[in-house]
């Protein structure tokens, strides 16, 4: 692994690192790995980081993400934050994509006084609120999912060729408080030459094709009543219930017809792994890791039930945006490693009629 260095350019600083490139089906997330950059305090130019990008197609969608790693929270110097700095109002975050144009500044002296940067993303799909209305929260850090700046739209990006050196410039633009960025990623949904790219397998336990597996801490328990985001009714919130682990897989579909669609998914169990293969699926915006599974911004529907014991075929309706992706969650509803090896098949059939909501019944087996 080669070893990043550091150049000192006037008053900013370059900090060139290698990325990790993780590929989803129909996504693509690439991470700095790095070091930790000072940001120089009450210094407009501010410091520069390096993100080089390869063998990814013209972005359809761009999130950019700040990482974690262990426990995060405001404890001043936290070496697990994202970002570990004290009076977060004070910085400035600017995207310039290879080839310089457009940069965009998606973040401009937000949060005040909170201390730290944890797990957040920030987006321009779904109906996420503006970083502009994050407050200022002593003894709290930044966490969760945003839009950027009314006038830092990642959706600019959209079309362009990623592939390159991208550059994250960070400013601190008052004096007094310090400290540093360690890791960050951008996530790239590419557009795609599939228009359908409907079925999928998948084994419970088991990581599809450039997807995840895992398990949960908590799962959703829907009240039996499917989402039909196509007749124009929004997602039910969901309801997480229990205490883990459930084992789940994560598949990723994109809208890459070119139009708006209403999409339906319909998750077909094929054989039990155990006596309890009692299996759900379930729709989040964009990319998908466990912490997310009781996120109302993120939750998109579900059928409403599991598969239920004897196991049977769930379906359910979103309507999807030219371009949107989505995460495709299956998990067991029993403790693992209950549900290991249950294979499943993930049906897609795009510009389907909208249905209205219809009633589901609870399975008699007492999950969901």
């Amino acid at each position: 692994m080669r070893t990043p260095y550091r150049l000192s350019v006037a008053t900013c600083v370059l900090w060139l690192g290698m990325s990790i490139v993780s590929h989803a089906y129909g996504q693509a997330t690439i991470s700095y790995t790095g070091p930790a950059g000072l940001i120089p305090d009450n210094v407009p130019a501010g410091v520069n980081f390096s993100l080089p990008v390869s063998g990814v197609g013209r972005i359809a969608n761009l999130d950019f993400r700040f990482d974690t790693v262990g426990v995060c929270d405001a404890v001043v110097g936290n070496a697990n934050a994202a970002v570990d700095h004290t009076f977060v109002g004070d910085l400035v975050f600017k995207l310039t994509p290879p080839g310089g144009s457009p940069p965009i500044t998606f973040w401009t002296r937000r949060g005040g006084t909170r201390e730290n940067i944890c797990l957040s993303r920030l987006s321009n799909q779904g109906t996420l609120p503006n970083i502009a209305t994050l407050t200022s929260v002593t003894g709290s850090p930044v966490a969760g999912d945003f839009a950027p700046e009314v006038n830092g739209a990642l959706s600019a990006l959209n079309g362009i060729d990623p592939n390159g050196a991208w550059t994250l410039n960070v400013s601190d633009t008052a004096s007094i408080d310090t400290g540093s960025l360690r890791r960050f990623s951008l996530i790239i949904t590419p557009q795609a030459s599939c228009p359908l790219c409907s079925n999928e397998n998948g084994s419970l336990g088991t990581a599809p094709p450039g997807g995840t597996t895992g398990t949960l801490a908590t799962r959703l328990n829907r009240p039996g009543t499917p989402s039909a985001n196509c007749a124009g009714v929004g997602p039910p919130q969901p309801l997480t219930v229990d205490t883990g682990p459930f084992i789940y897989n994560a598949h990723s579909y994109t809208n890459a017809l070119g139009a708006s669609s209403c999409v339906q998914f319909t998750l077909v169990p094929l054989t039990s792994g155990t006596a309890t293969s009692n299996i759900h699926l379930a729709a989040f915006l964009g990319g998908f890791v466990a912490g997310d599974i009781g996120s109302v911004a993120r939750f998109l529907g579900d059928p409403g039930l599991s598969s239920g014991v004897p196991p049977a075929t769930q379906s359910f309706q979103i309507r999807l945006a030219a371009g949107q992706t989505i995460s495709l969650v299956v998990f067991n509803v029993s403790l693992a490693p209950q549900g290991a090896n249950t294979t499943y098949r993930i049906e897609v059939t795009p510009n389907v009629p909208a249905n209205p909501l219809r009633p589901g019944t609870l399975h008699a087996d007492g999950f969901e």
